[in-house]
């Protein structure tokens, strides 16, 4: 059974661990716009400089995860990334806030490690490891919807310390949950100090860059119209992606789910250019960017974790969560400092990554695998 008690753990603690780190995002860019009177792209650059700091421990997480217990690296991780979150009421310039943003995200890019890329498939039978892993991927976007969501709601209603705090206990809550998972003990094996296992996969590289793309499209599209229920009409039109998949089985494989996704999101973009406010207009497109988005995601994870050798799955899974948050790291700085209005750009990107998905990647991930069955 997937759903065990263990991957059940994992799933909410990674859903929190995201949802903590978008919520600080969001809190912040608009603690150093509003107090600190920083120009729009400097704290988007600031707020995105996580994604960087999630490549810096990636040579040493294989290393890491067989020398210590899984759990235990885990939950430190988290706690650390939730004592950072405690530095920035304190921080007096931008350089501390560029440090503690490039630590979180050294630590943020080892608890992903640990959990979704190795603990997850841990506790996992395994003919159903490419199911935990989408479930995983599908817990991490959940995350990210809920917590842009509710700090949208609170920001500016509480004083920034506290605001912080609650980002730093939800932190606290997922090593917790983490610290409860029981795994099987697993010897050392006496892997190299750094490596690229459980880190970056050459081989996924061409989709995982394709995949970027809708990540980037819902950063622009959150920086663009920052309003509560068009977040939560987007977040219905992800799960409602979960029941489409299931419902219609051709949603599940092939180009259709890909082509169907960028084109749902680019109609959504159109209809939230065309839209005001909360009209009936702009619900509708961030429910089809919401859907868009959940179909290309569900088939692109599904490319990650297929194309890997034996033995590669975690490599694999890895690429694309770090690629997969890198993706909304870079639509975070277009978005706050561009030429182009977010909205424009996020529309071009959704036509320009499903003309690559056609042109090149698609027809890539077929000829990899059959090359690999030869």
């Amino acid at each position: 059974m997937l759903w065990n008690r263990n991957f059940t753990l994992l799933a909410v603690a990674n859903g929190l661990l995201h949802a903590a780190l978008y919520a600080v995002c969001l809190l912040l860019y608009r603690r150093l716009t509003g107090v600190w009177g920083c120009a729009p792209l400097t704290a988007g650059g600031l707020c995105a400089l996580f994604a960087p700091g999630m490549f810096v421990p990636g040579a040493f997480g294989n290393y890491l995860v067989d020398r210590y217990t899984r759990t235990h690296v885990a939950a430190g991780a988290m706690l650390a990334a939730g004592a950072l979150n405690l530095v920035y009421p304190y921080a007096t310039s931008v350089v501390w806030v560029a440090v503690a943003c490039v630590l979180q995200g050294t630590a943020f890019g080892v608890a992903l490690m640990a959990t979704g890329a190795t603990l997850a498939i841990d506790v996992t039978p395994s003919n159903l490891r490419t199911p935990a892993n989408r479930a995983t991927a599908w817990s991490a976007i959940v995350g990210l919807l809920g917590g842009l969501t509710l700090a949208l709601a609170v920001s500016g209603r509480f004083p920034f310390r506290l605001e912080m705090a609650a980002a730093a206990a939800l932190c606290g809550v997922a090593a917790l949950l983490v610290l409860l998972v029981q795994v099987c003990f697993r010897a050392p094996l006496g892997v190299p100090l750094c490596s690229t296992d459980r880190f970056l996969l050459p081989r996924t590289l061409v989709p995982g860059v394709n995949l970027m793309a809708v990540p980037m499209i819902w950063a622009l599209a959150f920086v663009a119209v920052p309003d509560v229920f068009l977040y939560l009409c987007a977040a219905g039109g992800l799960l409602s992606c979960l029941l489409l998949r299931q419902a219609v089985p051709c949603f599940r494989s092939g180009r259709l789910p890909v082509v169907a996704g960028q084109v749902l999101s680019a109609a959504g973009l159109l209809s939230l250019l065309l839209g005001a406010g909360a009209s009936v207009a702009a619900c509708a497109g961030a429910a089809c960017i919401g859907l868009g988005g959940g179909l290309s995601t569900g088939r692109f994870v599904q490319i990650m974790v297929r194309l890997p050798r034996h033995c590669e799955r975690a490599s694999g899974f890895h690429t694309w969560q770090l690629l997969w948050q890198s993706g909304f790291a870079a639509g975070l700085v277009a978005g706050t400092g561009g030429p182009v209005a977010p909205l424009v750009l996020a529309f071009l990107v959704a036509v320009g990554a499903l003309m690559v998905y056609l042109l090149y990647v698609h027809d890539y991930y077929e000829r990899q695998l059959q090359e690999e069955n030869l």
